[in-house]
Order: C-alpha cells, then sequence, then structure tokens
C-alpha cells in the first residue's frame, strides 16, 4: 500500500476560499485558512480604539488650534489699528504653555539636532530626525499596534494562537493602510483642519507605512508556519496553487516589502524622480494584490480598502481639476521663462492663464512635460505680480516699476520660483537656460496649486525671519504681505527683520530687486516696517544694484556668517508685541535658529515656525 502523504489530506479549492470558522477537527488545514481561531470580535474591537485614538488626537489638536487661532485674533484686532506699544503682548502670559513649547512642541529629538541630514558619506545621506512630539507620536502607535497584535486569546492550541495573530495582523494592517494614504495626499483635508505642515504628514506616512510592512510579514509568516505544519512545504505549495486569494497576498505582501526597501532615505535622495514613480506604481500594486485578496474571500476588511480607493480617487480627480482649471484656457496654456542666474540658480517665471494671488507662503507643484514629462517637483512661490506679453520683450520685469503699458502690450499674471541648481530636475532647467545665448530657455508648463499658505504671521508686533540660500522664497510673500498689512492697518507688524544668509554677493541678484520693492511700499515707507540683513560668507563680487550703494538692502551687507543668536539677542530686545521667528534653509541653519529660539520661548511671548520640504 502506498504511504499516504499530508498532500492527500488537501482541500478543495472551494475549502480554501471558505472564510467561515471550521469546526471540522480531522481538517488539518483548518487553522490556515477563513476565519478558525480568528479572534473576529477582538479586531473589531481593536480596531475601533486605533481610530478612537486618531480621532481623540484630532480632536486634542484642533482644540490646540482653535485656541491659538483665538489668541491670534484678539491679540491682532487689539494692535492692528493703534500705534501704542504692544508691550503687553511682548510678555510671556502663559508660562505653561511656554515650557511645552520649549521642551516638547518646538524641541529637537536630543540636544539640537533635528533639519541637519544624517549622513554615511557626502554621497549618501540617511535623512533628518523626527522632533521631539514626533516621536513620542510614533513610538505611542507603534506600541499600540504591538499592543493590539499580542492582545488575542492565549489560551488555545498553538495553531489557533498562530491564527488569531494572523488574524490580527491582517486586520491591523489593512487598517493601517487608510492613515498611510492619507497622510501621503498633497490634499489631505488634515492639513488644512489641524494646520499640521504636509512635511510632518510626510514624516507620519513613511513610519506608518512601516507597520503597515511589518504586520504584512507577520500576517503571512503566521498562515506559512500553521500551513506548513499542516502539510510541510508541499502542503504550502499546493495550498498556493489552489486559492488565487493566496496567490494575490503573496504579491501584495512581496510588493510592500519591496516598497519599503526602495524607500529607503540614501536611495530615495540619490533618485528621487526615479523612486517617486516606481513608488507609486508598487504601492499602487500593493494595495490593488491586498484587494484581490480581500475580495476573493469576501473578508470583512474589505471596506477599508473601499476608503483607500476613495481617497486616493479624490487627490487625483481635485489634482486633475487644479491643473485644468490653473493651466488651460481657451487657445492658451501656461509657459514658463527660466533665466539662469549667478550662483547656479534659476529663476522660474511661469504665466498664468488665469489670475492666481498666492497666500503667503504658499507653494506649488510644477511640471515641465519636455523636461521631466509628468513628473511634479514642489516649489515655494517667491513672488507675483503682472508683466507684459509683448513680441518685442526680451527680458524678464522683475518689479511693477519694469512695465510700462502700451496700446500693443497685455498684462499677464504671473508667478515667480528660485530654483537652486541641485541634480534632476533642477540641475536640467538650468543647464537648458544657461546653454542659451540669451541665458533664457522657454516651455510650456503646468502647475498644480495651491499648496501650503497655513502658517499667519499678521498678529505679531515683531518678525523675524531667517532664510538660507534661496529658502528665501519661503517668506518674501510674507514679508511683503506684512507690510502691505501694517500701512494699510490689517496687520499687528511694527518690525520685520530679514536675515538672508548666502555664499557670496551673487546671491543679491535673486530677489534684492523684489526686497526693494518692498521697502519702497507706501512711497517708501516699507523700509521703516522691513529690515534686511545680508550675510554673505564669501564676497565675491559687489551688489547688482546703483554705482552709490544706497539701496535699502545694501546698506545691511556684512560680509561674514551669519551669527544666529546675536541677530536674535539683538532683536529680542528691541523688539514690539509678540514675536515670531521663521526659518527656511539648510538643515545647520534650521537648527541653529530652532535652539536659539527654544531660549527665548520662556522669556517672553515667542513663537518658532519651521519651513521644510524633508521630502
Amino acid at each position: 500500500m502506498p504511504i499516504s502523504s499530508p498532500i492527500l489530506s488537501l482541500r478543495s479549492e472551494t475549502d480554501f476560499n471558505d472564510i467561515e470558522p471550521n469546526l471540522d477537527s480531522t481538517d488539518p488545514f483548518r487553522f490556515s485558512h477563513g476565519l478558525t481561531g480568528v479572534d473576529q470580535i477582538g479586531n473589531y474591537f481593536y480596531d475601533k480604539i486605533l481610530i478612537y485614538m486618531f480621532v481623540g488626537l484630532a480632536f486634542f489638536t484642533v482644540v490646540v488650534c482653535i485656541g491659538e487661532q483665538i489668541g491670534a485674533f484678539l491679540r491682532r484686532i487689539s494692535t492692528v489699528d493703534t500705534h501704542q506699544s504692544q508691550r503687553i503682548w511682548s510678555m510671556n502670559l502663559f508660562p505653561v504653555w511656554s515650557m511645552v513649547k520649549k521642551h516638547l512642541v518646538y524641541a529637537p529629538l536630543w540636544k539640537h539636532r533635528h533639519n541637519r541630514e544624517l549622513q554615511l558619506s557626502k554621497a549618501v545621506g540617511l535623512g533628518t530626525l523626527p522632533s521631539r512630539l514626533h516621536i513620542i507620536l510614533i513610538i505611542s502607535y507603534v506600541l499600540a499596534n504591538i499592543g493590539f497584535c499580542l492582545a488575542i486569546p492565549w489560551d488555545g492550541s498553538r495553531s489557533s494562537v498562530t491564527a488569531a495573530l494572523r488574524g490580527r495582523s491582517g486586520h491591523l494592517a489593512t487598517l493601517n493602510l487608510i492613515p498611510t494614504i492619507l497622510f501621503a495626499l498633497r490634499n489631505n483635508p488634515m492639513i488644512w483642519l489641524l494646520r499640521v505642515s504636509y512635511d510632518t504628514f510626510n514624516l507620519l506616512h513613511r513610519w506608518v507605512a512601516r507597520i503597515v510592512i511589518f504586520e504584512s510579514i507577520m500576517h503571512v509568516a503566521c498562515w506559512l508556519a500553521n500551513t506548513y505544519n499542516a502539510g510541510s512545504w508541499d502542503g504550502v505549495g499546493d495550498a498556493i496553487a489552489g486559492a488565487v486569494s493566496y496567490r494575490w497576498g503573496l504579491v501584495g505582501s512581496i510588493v510592500f516589502v519591496f516598497v519599503g526597501l526602495q524607500a529607503w532615505s540614501p536611495l530615495r535622495h540619490a533618485f528621487y524622480d526615479t523612486f517617486l514613480n516606481i513608488h507609486r506604481i508598487s504601492a499602487l500594486t500593493a494595495v490593488v494584490a491586498v484587494y484581490m485578496h480581500l475580495n476573493l474571500h469576501t473578508l470583512p476588511q474589505q471596506p477599508f480598502i473601499y476608503t483607500v480607493f476613495a481617497l486616493w480617487g479624490f487627490e487625483y480627480v481635485l489634482r486633475a481639476i487644479s491643473v485644468v482649471y490653473y493651466n488651460i484656457r481657451y487657445r492658451q496654456l501656461t509657459t514658463i521663462t527660466v533665466e539662469a542666474l549667478p550662483g547656479e540658480t534659476s529663476r522660474v517665471t511661469i504665466s498664468l492663464v488665469r489670475p492666481w494671488t498666492p497666500r503667503p507662503g504658499a507653494h506649488l507643484h510644477i511640471y515641465v512635460p519636455r523636461v521631466s514629462y509628468l513628473i511634479s517637483h514642489p516649489f515655494s512661490v517667491a513672488w507675483y505680480g503682472t508683466r507684459l506679453s509683448s513680441p518685442s520683450a526680451e527680458s524678464l520685469p522683475m518689479t511693477h516699476q519694469d512695465i510700462h503699458l502700451s496700446d500693443n502690450n497685455t498684462a499677464t499674471n504671473t508667478l515667480s520660483l528660485l530654483v537652486a541648481r541641485r541634480t534632476g530636475f533642477t540641475r536640467r532647467i538650468y543647464d537648458l537656460a544657461a546653454a542659451q545665448p540669451s541665458g533664457i530657455y522657454k516651455a510650456t508648463a503646468l502647475i498644480e496649486s495651491p499648496y501650503g499658505g497655513q502658517v499667519r504671521f499678521d498678529s505679531y508686533g515683531t518678525v523675524l525671519l531667517f532664510a538660507g540660500g534661496v529658502g528665501i522664497t519661503a517668506y518674501l510673500t510674507h514679508a511683503r504681505a506684512l507690510v502691505q498689512g501694517s500701512l494699510s492697518g490689517t496687520a499687528s507688524a511694527r518690525k520685520v527683520v530679514f536675515a538672508w544668509a548666502v555664499r557670496d554677493l551673487a546671491a543679491l541678484e535673486w530677489a534684492a530687486d523684489w526686497l526693494e520693492e518692498i521697502c519702497q511700499l507706501g512711497g517708501g515707507m516699507g523700509a521703516s516696517i522691513l529690515k534686511v540683513r545680508i550675510f554673505a560668507s564669501a564676497r565675491q563680487r559687489t551688489a547688482r544694484g546703483g554705482g552709490d550703494g544706497e539701496t535699502a538692502t545694501e546698506q545691511q551687507l556684512s560680509n561674514r556668517r551669519c551669527n544666529v543668536g546675536e541677530v536674535m539677542d539683538y532683536v529680542f530686545h528691541d523688539r514690539d508685541g509678540a514675536m515670531v521667528v521663521g526659518v527656511c534653509g539648510p538643515g545647520p541653519l534650521s537648527d541653529e535658529v530652532r535652539a536659539c529660539a527654544r531660549k527665548k520661548v520662556t522669556l517672553g511671548w515667542v513663537d518658532f515656525e519651521e519651513e521644510a520640504f524633508t521630502y
């Protein structure tokens, strides 16, 4: 007689696709498929706990935001239309909250390092460290998921416990796909609701995605353990061959692991455009595979995947509407003019087909099909205004004074960006412009907007803005709005100090005219509000401008490295009203400004804002 094999006891494909609990104790594979041994009641209980955690955290954040907005509103209406001192608002009115800000909200993970990139070498970067508040949220969420995975019935057989762990890990992995996708969306409604930056949500997206990958691996490992114990590797092979759902589940898990490896920081930063394309295709493949796995077995987690698809679809519908609305008009398309500037920087002027006035601090995503196909790149809006479309126009107008109307000219709304030459897209557009005899390159483009601009500085009497290199783009529109608001009686700003750190004075050509225009607002009254201090660490040429060197920006040039503590001490000592410190620039500058601002938080009303794109 032939020796019996475990394979002979394998159930049919129909049985492997049966999700109902199997009470047949003679079936060795009853804990390998369906809901046999799965603590479904516990699954529903703990997914609700996880959802309540999200809702509770969001509600708490909304309450804090509302409190801050009410405080900002009261501060603004009490100071906006008066020339009296704002001294009362310069004091530390809430000592407990200031301590929370110093040691939690604004605090880096350990001492000073936060946005300064960790590097294995000059060519290999490991990304940045989370802040202290971020790491608390991340660790709390990781521990919650570990705890929920382990909160299963442990009093059954080993196969029963393994099946329960399989069900719990798979259930939570599918549920966690919702925040994973939500946090990655540009149109994430929580950005507006909670006034939390996209950069923060992108950080959380990466960590929740890692949890999904870990739980997916655990889900497959538990299934594999029970199936192997029931029928060895032959049983595993026959189970996969006998149920299409298992094959889709295996594909999804493998792709999730690939996504995690491919998103490793050195690879992501070194080949970002390539990473982005592969990442999107892989993520979609994995989610579709999970959907097929659930759908073929009619598993109760399907609504989670429907929610993921709804969020993803809504995102792309909104983006498509934005692209069509802002870029396409009858016989008109958005165009860009790229001008190569000193210091390997491009000035990109976007000619809009529809008017758009961006909020201060807003950014957009730009597509240049001729250069980067359908890959978009984010940039802060440095300036907005009007220029003339004329066949004879050969240069880029920088200010309103450069525009001279004539019968043959048509006014066009424009946005301006400053783009540093790095790698990939930024290098290609600079090289294309630099290769032209005129130093100007023109192309058709698409913009996707509006994004950002949640932060407002109009309730502060003193605003100190630090910028490094092209980081000035994040705050030019803020400075312009603050000066205009102060002159018109709609903003509390009495002193706006701009500290701009550049490598050499050639960088003045990037934005000196814009700064000068802000100073000339109100017939020159803007210069009494905006004070610009420019620090050039390597003086190589004289500033562009008049030969007498008497412009508002040129009077405050310093041929040395920006001493953040010195600048902040001076402004803090001479402040009027509540003070806010903003920074946008390289990681070392941001971390230095953060450290100095934290020292001032408990000495008066001082807030801190950082603009960063740590993709």
